[in-house]
């Protein structure tokens, strides 16, 4: 029960158990006392014979494997080695990869090391502002000066937390290197204060130093016309995880869209438009 605890987010739209607060002192105390309780049904109900309460139980079990056997079931499941490789075959050699997703930055780490892709590229991962580690693996990259005007331009009339703060000195510390950012339904929100700075680069956006002089939404199209993961759905997965990820793909086709309305682009922009609706 405690490791089935681990696995809940209590604040979920689609937990079951529907609550705000989850005091985990109480639910030790509840388990132990679940236990004593059902060691008692058992010996009042099968007396010494505890064989006919394990094999009831073993007989639940089999039950609820066979109940989810879709769901558990990884064979032939691709989607997320692909969303890694579709990501990062966009970015080009000598460039830095930023991102919030745990799949995206192990599963590259994993096509690097082991399967020798994508040299060249570094991948910054930030799940939160207490996660330094980034600095232990890539010291030459938060070892360098800060373009403080850089992030006075950004700051500027913004209220920024201590996890934006820090994205930003990364970057800041590192104008001389392309950078990219992975889009995503929760990195809309995380990295709005980098607005007008960031612009759609497939599945990514780049971090670019004046919004004026941008014109990147053709080559954003272009990125986003041969992914292996393309014509994903919502609804082909089956797994919550891969489920939210699909909404990445949205979430670019929606920004690029957006962008090529803004050149007046209008067929291009609908037709990708349409392509993200169709995600989910």
């Amino acid at each position: 029960q405690l490791v089935l605890l681990s696995t809940i987010d209590p604040t979920g739209e689609d937990n079951p158990f529907q609550m705000n607060k989850f005091y985990l002192s109480s639910f030790v105390l509840f388990v132990f006392l679940t236990g004593a309780a059902l060691d008692w049904i058992v010996k009042r109900l099968f007396g010494e014979e505890s064989m006919y309460a394990l094999f009831l139980l073993f007989v639940f079990i089999v039950i609820y494997f066979a109940a989810n056997f879709r769901v558990n079931n990884y064979a032939d499941n691709y989607f997320s080695q692909k969303m890694v490789e579709d990501a990062l075959s966009q970015l080009p050699k000598d460039s830095i990869g930023i991102t919030v997703s745990h799949i995206v930055y192990f599963g590259g780490l994993y096509e690097q090391d082991i399967n020798g892709k994508f040299a060249g590229v570094d991948l910054l991962y930030f799940p939160n502002e207490k996660n330094r580690d980034g600095e232990k693996y890539h010291p030459e990259l938060f070892g360098k000066p800060t373009d403080s005007d850089f992030v006075k331009t950004v700051e500027k009339g913004k209220s920024m937390g201590d996890a934006e703060k820090y994205v930003l000195s990364a970057i800041a510390k590192n104008r001389n290197r392309d950078i990219y950012i992975l889009q995503g339904t929760f990195e809309e929100g995380f990295f709005a204060y980098l607005k007008p700075y960031i612009v759609p680069y497939g599945l990514w956006w780049r971090v670019i130093s004046d919004p004026k002089a941008a014109n990147e939404a053709e080559k954003s199209l272009k990125l986003l016309s041969n992914l292996q993961n393309g014509d994903i759905q919502f609804s082909d997965l089956h797994l919550k995880q891969q489920q939210l990820d699909s909404l990445n793909y949205a979430v670019s086709y929606h920004s690029t869209g957006i962008a090529l309305a803004a050149e007046g682009k209008y067929d291009a922009a609908l037709e990708l438009l349409e392509k993200s609706y169709r995600v989910r």
